[in-house]
């Protein structure tokens, strides 16, 4: 019975001990990721600049532009030199999917977060208008292979990335003192 206890004790402890690690390296990565809040407005990580370039831009493609702000926070946290794999800078662009595009948008750098943002409102436009303005199935194609997200979108489940940057773009707009929006439209 004493040998249970010490291996539970011991199982707690390193529970405790993980928890209390994984804690400092959210905290420790929010504070390399992104500005302060109150460098950038308050409410997002992203800075002031960027986000009057998704107002701007989401006015051009007929997105909310809140829901490139929240999609830039979970894609990157907001940093602009964000790199997972092949996919580069705030809304995580592959160039080898996104070739064409940027050529035809005239943008050769993808860290740059004006010229990425571009690519990536240009690619949702693109997606909203192919998926009927369905915003879970375009959020979901945005970050997987499309057949896997029409598989799913028919069985009735929505990946946790569609949830999460719906659920954030719903509260930006809160923020922002807006209604409530499907994503394609723009907020007003």
């Amino acid at each position: 019975m004493n040998k249970s206890k010490t291996v539970m004790a011991v199982l707690f402890l390193l529970f405790i001990i993980s928890l209390a690690w994984l804690l400092f390296s959210v905290t420790e990565l929010r504070a390399y990721a992104a500005p302060a809040l109150e460098e950038t407005g308050g409410d997002t990580w992203i800075s002031k600049e960027l986000q009057e370039y998704c107002r701007e831009i989401g006015a051009e493609y007929s997105i909310c532009p809140e829901l490139l702000m929240a999609m830039i926070e979970v894609e990157s946290s907001g940093r602009e030199d964000a790199v997972n794999g092949n996919c580069v800078g705030l809304l995580q662009i592959n160039e080898k999917w996104h070739r064409k595009r940027m050529e035809r948008l005239g943008v050769s750098d993808l860290k740059d977060g004006y010229s990425n943002i571009r690519v990536g409102a240009d690619y949702l436009a693109e997606l909203f208008e192919e998926n009927e303005g369905d915003l879970y199935l375009v959020l979901m194609k945005y970050n997987m292979l499309h057949e896997k997200a029409e598989r799913f979108v028919e069985q009735g489940i929505y990946s946790e990335y569609s949830l999460k940057v719906a659920g954030r773009a719903e509260e930006l707009e809160r923020l922002h003192e807006k209604g409530g929006t499907d994503g394609k439209t723009d907020c007003d």
